[in-house]
């Protein structure tokens, strides 16, 4: 009996240890995949306070600013950017990380970027890619169409999350 519990403290402990030694090699900075890893969103506060910025803009024309509701008004737009930037890692996290991976899977595979260099976002590509214009274009154009949906899904998913997070603060999301 005392032989059996030796030998299954001996095999825990050598689990553990080879757990850990995968951890440390796996986590080491060659067996990462670099500019290949998920990018991360910034946040876009101007598009999504842009109704909340107008209305304070109102409250600070001379005429205006003696409307009773422009004390919230200001409150809101100065809550609405710590809102967005909440949403933002929110979204970076877990929100959005497979609408995200999709899009960063599909320019990376179907769209040629190579290095981390995405076709859609860079005007460095063709140098990266070897392609003439035509051929470029022709690319994008093909790498557009194919990645749309996917890119739609993640602007819907990141409109969805971000609206979600100002409503619970209480910060108007479309114009009156």
């Amino acid at each position: 009996m005392v032989h059996v519990k030796e030998n299954v403290k001996l095999g825990f402990l050598l689990s553990s240890l080879l757990f850990c030694l995968g951890s440390l090699v796996t986590s080491h900075k060659s067996f990462q995949m670099g500019p290949r890893d998920l990018p991360t969103l910034q946040p876009n506060v101007k598009q999504f306070c842009r109704f909340v910025y107008k209305a304070r803009d109102r409250c600070l024309d001379e005429k205006k600013r003696q409307d009773p509701s422009c004390p919230s008004i200001m409150t809101q737009a100065s809550q609405c950017e710590g809102a967005v930037k909440l949403a933002y890692r929110s979204i970076n996290t877990w929100g959005c990380s497979y609408q995200l991976r999709d899009q960063t899977l599909c320019e990376l595979e179907r769209c040629g970027g190579y290095h981390g260099v995405s076709v859609l976002r860079t005007n460095d590509a063709p140098k990266v890619m070897g392609a003439n214009s035509e051929e470029f274009k022709e690319a994008v154009e093909g790498c557009a169409n194919h990645c749309n949906t996917i890119r739609k899904r993640l602007d819907q998913c990141i409109q969805d999350n971000v609206h979600k997070v100002l409503k619970k603060q209480g910060i108007r999301v479309k114009e009156d």
